[in-house]
């Protein structure tokens, strides 16, 4: 398959993962320029999965919540004016060289490197290719969210010069043209064409064990809870099923380091190494599967695993469950 000029953002490992798989099944031209996050995807990582010697550049990670807005005004603000002028030296190195036409390929058009690209770049972009990256592009938005974006995109273009868009939805943005995802039923864009990205084929049977997947979220590192809270209901749901089950903990991409550390010398408890994408493993390995939200929820049921085998702990009043939820056994542990 030969290069063509295009740009690729990858945030994280998995977005990684979902390019090639649209590239593969969609015979697409790969892109000859790759950028990407330095927390938690490397270069050695593009270069052995895409096999080529592209352009390769680091950005700093660095999205801005509403939170951070509120309780360091002053920080966030001078941390994030560093960070657009980073960015924008990037952009202008790394585009430099490319003409008009150009393809992009993204997983999240929320994040503020991707919109200022957008921005900077114009209508040299051509044709944007949009991959489903998790659980953001099946919730809905309120009439809170619609009015937070209002605000985040006056008051970005006043104090940074950029329009930056608050995005709950992932995927509704008006430059998508087309977007690939393993649920296109429920995908709603006015604009966009919705393909379907295909599921690997699995064993259709559950293994006859007592090995248990446990699928982490980062949920203090999100401020959806304090990291005491985290740990207190981590714990909560390891005691539940420790004692009938072997467990294997798969950390999330965005966990602190050492999060699981006091688990560690448990009897039962496993920590599957970091670097492995929980969409690698075989689900039919686990009689029981649980999860607080995880997109991964996506990829286990598009492979027709059992759905009654999967847990689903709602932890959060904050975060929305799409409704695929609702087929795995939802068990609320959220403050009324």
């Amino acid at each position: 398959m030969k290069n063509k000029k295009g740009i690729l953002i990858l945030l994280t490992p998995y977005h990684l993962h979902q390019y090639l798989n649209i590239v593969r099944q969609y015979n697409l031209p790969n892109s000859n320029l790759i950028i990407f996050h330095s927390k938690i995807v490397s270069a050695n990582q593009i270069k052995n999965s895409l096999s080529c010697t592209n352009s390769i550049y680091m950005i700093p990670e660095g999205n801005v919540s509403f939170a951070q807005l509120k309780t360091h005004p002053i920080q966030t603000y001078k941390h994030l004016k560093f960070l657009l002028k980073k960015y924008s030296a990037i952009i202008n190195l790394a585009t430099k060289k490319l003409q008009n036409n150009i393809p992009l390929f993204i997983g999240s058009d929320k994040d503020l490197f991707t919109q200022m690209l957008v921005q900077l770049l114009g209508d040299s972009i051509n044709n944007v290719h949009a991959f489903d990256e998790g659980t953001s592009y099946y919730i809905s938005d309120s009439k809170k969210d619609y009015v937070k974006d209002k605000l985040f995109m006056l008051f970005s273009k006043l104090i940074w010069g950029y329009k930056f868009r608050y995005v709950r939805t992932m995927g509704r943005s008006s430059w998508i043209d087309t977007i690939y995802a393993r649920i296109p039923g429920l995908i709603t864009h006015k604009k966009a064409e919705v393909f379907p990205i295909n599921s690997s084929k699995r064993r259709k049977k559950v293994a006859n064990s007592k090995k248990m997947l446990f699928i982490s979220s980062p949920l203090s590192e999100f401020d959806l809870m304090s990291t005491s809270d985290e740990e207190r209901i981590y714990d909560k749901v390891l005691s539940m099923y420790s004692k009938e089950y072997k467990i294997f903990i798969k950390p999330h991409p965005s966990d602190r380091v050492n999060k699981f550390q006091h688990v560690l010398n448990k009897q039962n408890i496993n920590i599957i190494k970091e670097h492995i994408l929980a969409e690698k493993l075989d689900y039919y390995e686990y009689k029981v599967i649980v999860n607080f939200g995880s997109s991964v929820i996506i990829d286990i049921l598009s492979s027709h695993y059992p759905s009654k085998n999967i847990v689903t702990f709602h932890v959060s009043k904050h975060m929305q469950l799409p409704t695929f939820f609702k087929k795995t056994k939802v068990i609320s542990f959220t403050k009324k």
